[in-house]
């Protein structure tokens, strides 16, 4: 109403832009709220694979190899599945390369660990070549948990920027951040004008 009667009453303009500040603002909260809560999901299963894997140098009996391996092939499946959607979802092409370029090593680790846990678990206590076949086995433990640890990174650097829904890291947001409190100064200095004309760079920001 105030904008309708007076086009340069300066309470309307602030409500205005308060107004349009807020929803921008909510939308943009709920947004990210949702999206950190799908990606605390997510790194919850990448993390459950993680820990399973570092049981590998538990495994001393074929018993235990194949019980190792039915327990992790199903949970790795799912944990790709769910990993390569949330990077079908994402505009970014770097974020995505990283994200399933992190998953695909990992998944590939998996036969190379299996098979050092098979020669591990062969290899008599008192055999000279024991040493290298846990070392073998190690090496592929470590490697694919470095690679799933990367997944969780890139997971947790990736957000979502209102704007151009593009992912973007913390340091951006930042300064998209700062871009927009230096917006706001040109909009109160358009407020406080009550000679500024409507439709002016002050009300455009």
């Amino acid at each position: 109403m105030l904008i309708s009667a007076d086009p340069f009453s300066v309470e309307g303009r602030e409500i205005l832009i308060k107004g349009a500040r807020g929803i921008l603002q909510g939308t943009s909260d709920l947004l990210l709220a949702f999206d950190q809560g799908e990606v605390r999901k997510l790194i919850k299963q990448v993390r459950a694979v993680l820990d399973y894997i570092g049981l590998a140098d538990q495994v001393i009996r074929m018993e235990d190899v194949v019980t190792f391996l039915k327990s992790l092939s199903p949970s790795l499946t799912r944990v790709g599945q769910a990993v390569r959607a949330r990077g079908e979802e994402l505009t970014s092409l770097v974020h995505r390369d990283l994200l399933i370029g992190a998953l695909e090593r990992a998944i590939n680790l998996s036969p190379q660990l299996i098979s050092g846990l098979k020669l591990f678990v062969n290899t008599a206590p008192d055999d000279a070549n024991r040493a290298q076949a846990a070392e073998q086995r190690d090496l592929a433990q470590v490697n694919m948990q470095d690679e799933l640890r990367e997944v969780i990174r890139v997971l947790q650097l990736v957000h979502y920027d209102v704007h151009g829904w593009e992912p973007i890291s913390l340091a951006e947001l930042k300064r998209l951040n700062q871009n927009l409190d230096e917006q706001m100064v040109d909009a109160k200095r358009w407020i406080a004008d009550t000679n500024a004309s409507p439709g002016g760079e002050g009300e455009r920001r």
